[in-house]
């Protein structure tokens, strides 16, 4: 009996030593996968910024002049203000501005009242005074806007309106046309994108960087001035026409202006 049991132990024990080996055995056979991590080459990166400011003398000015009248029906002060401003337009035409660059910028009739003292007696025969705001009349004030092409004429276009009656005293603005304004700025750019460039270069011929085509360009802020507002003293320049030569028109200085353009580009090496 105990042959028998150790017989058939000894068969198990085989039987499981043979399923070890063969899965040993496979193992061994079965090809090994292996990861390798692929190399990228590093690349830098070389930023450079440019700017470039381009001067420009305005082709354009801006006059807001105005004309204010007073009376005590408001149609009197309406109709004198009217003839006052049908004169300074047929003068401004005269001169060769456009009607389409003439606007009005504000037409407006308002009320004009005075404070008054007022003495009188009370039921009782007391003196009592009081102030009162008394209608006196209307004012009618026509404004309008004078865009002049021709930076010549602008002393002559004051001069005109000032002898026609205008009367309030508004502002003058120099500005660039959209033209005008476009070009420059793209101007402005191309010198912006060349200061970048010349930057790029510089800086690889130090480091010994080999310089390809950008890899990016972008476009920064820049900058596009407004038209700049003064004053006007039609007093002091009425008084001034005065006295000069009728042939002499009122001098105007413009001045310049400057558009500004940045380009950033970057480079890899």
């Amino acid at each position: 009996m105990y042959r028998k049991i150790g017989k058939a132990a000894l068969a198990i024990v085989l039987v499981f030593a043979l399923t070890v080996g063969v899965m040993i055995f496979t193992s061994v056979l079965q090809p090994v996968q292996a990861t390798a991590e692929e190399k990228t080459d590093e690349k830098g990166n070389l930023s450079v910024s440019g700017s470039f400011t381009v001067k420009v003398s305005p082709d354009i000015a801006y006059i807001t002049i105005g004309i204010n009248t007073f009376a005590v029906d408001p149609k009197d002060a309406q109709k004198e203000n009217r003839e006052k401003m049908d004169q300074v337009f047929e003068k401004l035409v005269a001169l060769g501005i456009d009607s389409k660059d003439i606007q009005t910028m504000n037409y407006s009739i308002t009320p004009r009242y005075e404070y008054k003292n007022i003495e009188e007696k009370d039921e009782y025969g007391n003196l009592v005074r009081r102030g009162e705001s008394v209608l006196t009349g209307y004012n009618v004030d026509n404004t309008i806007r004078v865009n002049v092409r021709d930076l010549q004429i602008v002393g002559d276009v004051i001069d005109v309106t000032v002898d026609e009656g205008i009367n309030k005293a508004n502002s003058i603005a120099f500005g660039i046309s959209d033209a005008v304004r476009d070009a420059k700025y793209l101007e402005a750019l191309k010198g912006a994108a060349e200061a970048a460039k010349a930057k790029a270069e510089t800086l690889a011929e130090v480091y010994g960087i080999q310089l390809d085509i950008p890899y990016s360009v972008v476009e920064g802020s820049s900058y596009i001035p407004s038209p700049i507002y003064r004053n006007l003293d039609y007093a002091a320049w009425d008084k001034g026409i005065a006295a000069a030569n009728e042939s002499v028109s009122t001098p105007i200085a413009a001045g310049e202006m400057e558009i500004s353009a940045n380009v950033t580009v970057v480079y890899k090496y």
